[in-house]
């Protein structure tokens, strides 16, 4: 019996009509704006939303987030870009993937934040143009989240957990509608629990 089945996953190969992503694992469908193809984003319009109280309340309990990107489109501007982000709205509690470019210096940074306190993880690696790069975030549940970028553990922080009564917001994958990631984001698979790397 294998214990790391994610609650959900999606891929390049998965069937997408009428504007719908859907779970490999029947869970949670996402819906596409913009005409997202192939998990192909523009890094401005392009993105996916999933109206899921499972996604929006991951950070409850522990989380495993893994996903793989490719950077093929270069963008101008100086900005942060989600790459998947339940962090909308003022939420006291959430998780983000992003991108971020700052002049000649791309990243990845890890976040979560609970009770409004912002715990982030800056991935040293860097992001080259038509390179696939593998992302694990955790959260154990209670006390500790740790970044993966390439199969190595580029930080991990201590975090103060607590509850806090957030209403059920979007989850966004790719980009939210203003900015968003310019390439694939392929493989993407989401935990209710940790697994080990």
């Amino acid at each position: 019996y294998n214990t790391n089945i994610p609650y959900s996953c999606y891929n390049i190969c998965q069937e997408s009509t009428n504007n719908i992503l859907y779970d490999i694992n029947g869970n949670v469908n996402g819906t596409i704006y913009d005409n997202v193809s192939k998990l192909q984003f523009d890094g401005i319009k392009q993105h996916i939303k999933f109206d899921s109280e499972k996604f929006s309340n991951l950070q409850s309990n522990a989380f495993s987030i893994s996903l793989s990107i490719y950077r093929n489109l270069e963008l101008c501007e100086n900005t942060s870009r989600i790459i998947i982000s339940n962090l909308v709205w003022q939420k006291a509690n959430g998780f983000e993937i992003l991108y971020e470019k700052n002049n000649k210096i791309k990243s990845i940074k890890f976040k979560l934040q609970l009770l409004g306190i912002q715990y982030i993880i800056t991935s040293p690696l860097p992001i080259n143009m038509c390179e696939w790069n593998d992302l694990l975030f955790t959260y154990n549940g209670y006390n500790c989240i740790h970044a993966y970028h390439n199969n190595k553990l580029v930080g991990y922080k201590i975090v103060k957990s607590g509850i806090s009564n957030d209403c059920t917001l979007p989850t966004y994958l790719g980009g939210n509608g203003i900015t968003g990631f310019p390439g694939i984001i392929n493989n993407i698979k989401i935990y209710d629990k940790l697994i080990c790397h």
